[in-house]
């Protein structure tokens, strides 16, 4: 601001309506206030000399700008789950409005809203999931958003398939019935229970059926999970053979290498052995070598050669 003639006496800022007086540095005038609220203010300038004349300039626009909000979606424990895990969603703001309000919606529907601040406990059903957090627009601050994804796997079944109360491969007489019972211990739904590929019973867990094995032979006995929504399936297979007599035999023994009465040239020695029964599928053997056991339990499938 300059006078030709005269010095300057005020000068003055009208700004929105406020006037307010400037300070003066060389021959530029100031005026420092604020902060100021996000929207479109007027103002103009006014000057008078010594001698009481006044000039105002033209009146400006001064815009201030919405700011862009920060805010963070968290999962916890994980953006990966399985079935049955609880997770904590959560919505903050670390930039913007104090009071500003936030909505968290999970695949569009909405949930849950707070101040600053939001948390929600769920449990949801095997799938994926949009969780959106809104931070409403305020003066000062946009609209923004953030989502995360939690993806929730199915759980694993469990199935757990029993004759007469004991899981395994099962050897009896023909006539001869067993108590085929299915547990679902960890899952919802129906099981199905086969033998030879044919459903002898369905329903919900515990799942039993009485059967009786009027003809000999090998038999299929087969317990079933289909997958669900929420949990994978199980299939549990074991095999019933049904003989004429009891098992009373005791299996063969057959050394094949080395041969018996062999002279040992060395200090290390593979044996191979056969062991036979008339009824059982698998056998279990011990080696023994001047009767000190140098190997127990050894599985193996009936009239199979075994190498140790």
């Amino acid at each position: 601001t300059t006078d030709a003639l005269n010095a300057v006496d005020t000068v003055r800022l009208n700004f929105n309506g406020t006037f307010r007086t400037a300070s003066v540095n060389g021959v530029r005038y100031n005026v420092t206030f604020g902060p100021l609220a996000a929207g479109t203010y007027r103002y103009n300038w006014t000057a008078n000399d010594s001698l009481g004349n006044v000039n105002t300039t033209a009146t400006f626009d001064y815009v201030v700008n919405q700011a862009t909000p920060v805010i963070n979606v968290s999962l916890i424990p994980s953006s990966i789950v399985t079935y049955g895990t609880a997770v904590n969603i959560s919505c903050n703001q670390t930039y913007g409005d104090s009071g500003a309000a936030l909505q968290l919606f999970n695949n569009g529907t909405f949930i849950n809203s707070g101040i600053s601040f939001i948390s929600n406990l769920t449990s949801d059903a095997a799938g994926s999931y949009n969780y959106t957090c809104l931070y409403a627009a305020t003066q000062n601050f946009t609209t923004t958003s953030q989502e995360a994804i939690l993806a929730v796997g199915k759980a694993p079944s469990v199935l757990i398939l029993t004759f007469n109360g004991t899981q395994g491969d099962r050897t009896i007489r023909v006539n001869a019935s067993l108590n085929i019972t299915a547990n679902l211990t960890n899952g919802t739904g129906q099981i199905e229970l086969f033998k030879n590929g044919t459903l002898i019973n369905n329903g919900t867990s515990p799942l039993g059926n009485i059967t009786l094995f009027n003809e000999t032979g090998l038999y299929n006995i087969t317990a079933r999970y289909n997958a669900t929504q929420n949990f994978t399936g199980s299939i549990v297979t074991y095999f019933v053979t049904v003989t004429f007599d009891d098992d009373v035999a005791p299996p063969a023994i057959t050394l094949i290498f080395p041969p018996n009465g062999t002279n040992a040239t060395t200090t290390a020695y593979n044996f191979t052995w056969r062991t036979t029964d008339n009824i059982a599928l698998n056998t279990s053997c011990s080696l023994m070598i001047d009767s000190v056991v140098n190997a127990s339990n050894v599985q193996a499938l009936n009239d199979t050669p075994i190498n140790v």
